[in-house]
């Protein structure tokens, strides 16, 4: 009898996790050529296209993803935990990449959001030019269900570092 087996303890396989790394821990990957019938590529290719799914950036991140599954679905066929530790070890590296661009993206955002911020700071400290600041840190606060969950805290301290500036507060 297969055996469930999990990412880190008390995690099951997770049948809606989208696998689109194509390399190890240290960068390895090995080229797998395959042949489809025209009218399944095609299919492949129109998701892709679409953007519907938006981790399929091209045809081979749709097939990591099969392939992926299909692993895993032989693995607990064959009671394989080779098979299973393998995709363990695999599927940890690309959420550890995922959250790292993430972060990536996230610092990029702060980064900008402030210097944008500077822009409305007043030359002279007349009440009025602090308006500026106060609706541009309102317009931050509206877009805060864009930021995710992980960073929102961070994201609102930074608002409301700059309404502090401006007299005000969240």
């Amino acid at each position: 009898m297969a055996t469930k087996w999990s990412v880190k303890s008390g995690q099951k396989y997770d049948p809606d996790h989208r696998f689109t790394n194509h390399t190890d821990r240290k960068g390895h990957s090995s080229e797998i050529r395959l042949r489809l019938p025209p009218q399944m590529a095609s299919q492949i290719s129109e998701i892709v296209a679409t953007k519907v799914i938006p981790d399929y950036r091209r045809s081979s991140d749709f097939v990591s993803d099969a392939v992926y599954h299909h692993l895993h679905r032989i693995g607990r066929e064959l009671d394989s935990g080779e098979i299973q530790r393998t995709l363990n070890v695999l599927v940890m590296l690309d959420d550890a990449r995922r959250r790292k661009i993430e972060r990536e993206a996230f610092e990029d955002l702060i980064r900008t959001v402030n210097d944008n911020a500077q822009v409305y700071y007043p030359t002279h400290q007349k009440p009025a030019e602090w308006d500026r600041l106060r609706e541009y840190c309102d317009e931050l606060v509206d877009a805060v269900d864009s930021v995710p969950p992980e960073h929102r805290s961070e994201y609102l301290g930074m608002i409301e570092k700059h309404l502090k500036a401006a007299g005000g507060m969240l």
